[in-house]
C-alpha cells in the first residue's frame, strides 16, 4: 500500500486526488502512510485541502497526517491552499487541528524584476499568509474563520500590502468589510503607496481598457465601501 512511482505518489495519494473517502480508510487500515508526499512534498492532506471533502481530510488528520506540512515550491500549507481556493469548512477543520494562521509561504528575493533585454516581468515575491490567500481570492467567510482564530488582520506581505488592501484591489469588497470590522489599519499604505481609500476608489472606476465590465460580484458597492473607510476615518 506504499508503493510510490517516480514521482513518490502513492495509493492513498491518488486517493486524495480521486477523493475518495472509502478508499482511503481501506488503505490506512492496511498501514498506508497518510504522510506520505509527492517528490515536491506535496501531500495528500493538501491535495484535499483545495477541496470541499473535508471527511477526507478528517480521516487523514485522525491517522497522523501533519496540518502545517509544506510543499518545496512555494513553501505553502494546506490551510493557505485552503483559503486561496474558498474552502470554509476546509479552513474550519484545519485551523481546529492546529494549523498555524499565521504561517508565511516562501519569500522570493529577487534581485530585480527588469531583466537585460530590458523588459519588465512580473515577479511575485511571495510570503502570503492564509489571510492574504482569502483576501486575495475574496472569501469572507474563509477570513472572518481565520481571524477568529487569530490571524493578524495587518500583517502585509513582503511589498507592505495589507489583507484589507489585497482584498480591496482584488474586487473583494465583502471581505474588506470583514476586515475593517476586525480592526484592520484603513490607512495602511504598500511600497507603492496605495492606501485601501486610494485602492478601492481606483477599483471603483476599473475598468478603463476598453475590455469587458467585470464588476464585484459581492453585495457590497465600491461606494458603500468607501463610505465605510471614509466613517473609520480614513485619510
Amino acid at each position: 500500500v506504499n508503493a510510490a512511482n517516480d514521482y513518490r505518489a502513492t495509493p492513498l495519494s491518488e486517493a486524495a486526488v480521486a477523493g475518495n473517502v472509502e478508499v482511503l480508510r481501506r488503505l490506512r487500515a492496511k498501514g498506508a502512510d497518510a504522510e506520505a508526499a509527492h517528490a515536491d512534498n506535496q501531500t495528500a492532506l493538501m491535495v484535499l485541502a483545495r477541496t470541499s471533502n473535508v471527511e477526507a481530510a478528517k480521516l487523514l488528520l485522525k491517522h497522523g497526517a501533519k496540518v502545517d506540512s509544506r510543499e518545496q515550491w512555494r513553501g505553502q500549507t494546506a490551510l493557505m491552499w485552503a483559503a486561496a481556493e474558498a474552502q470554509p469548512e476546509m479552513v474550519k477543520l484545519l485551523v481546529a487541528h492546529g494549523a498555524d494562521v499565521n504561517a508565511r509561504s516562501r519569500v522570493n528575493e529577487w534581485e530585480r524584476q527588469v531583466t537585460a533585454e530590458p523588459r519588465m516581468q512580473v515577479r511575485p515575491s511571495g510570503g502570503l499568509t492564509p489571510l492574504l490567500y482569502a483576501a486575495r481570492r475574496g472569501c469572507a467567510e474563509c477570513a472572518s474563520l481565520l481571524l477568529k482564530s487569530g490571524a493578524d488582520v495587518n500583517l502585509p506581505d513582503p511589498d507592505g500590502i495589507s489583507p484589507l488592501l489585497m482584498s480591496i484591489m482584488n474586487f473583494g469588497f465583502d471581505t474588506a468589510v470583514v476586515l475593517v470590522r476586525a480592526g484592520a489599519d484603513v490607512d495602511k499604505w504598500d511600497t507603492w503607496g496605495r492606501s485601501p481609500i486610494y485602492a478601492a476608489v481606483d477599483m471603483n472606476t476599473v475598468p478603463t481598457g476598453g475590455r469587458a465590465d467585470r464588476p464585484s460580484q459581492d453585495q457590497t458597492s465600491g461606494l458603500e465601501l468607501i463610505k465605510l473607510l471614509l466613517d473609520e476615518g480614513a485619510n
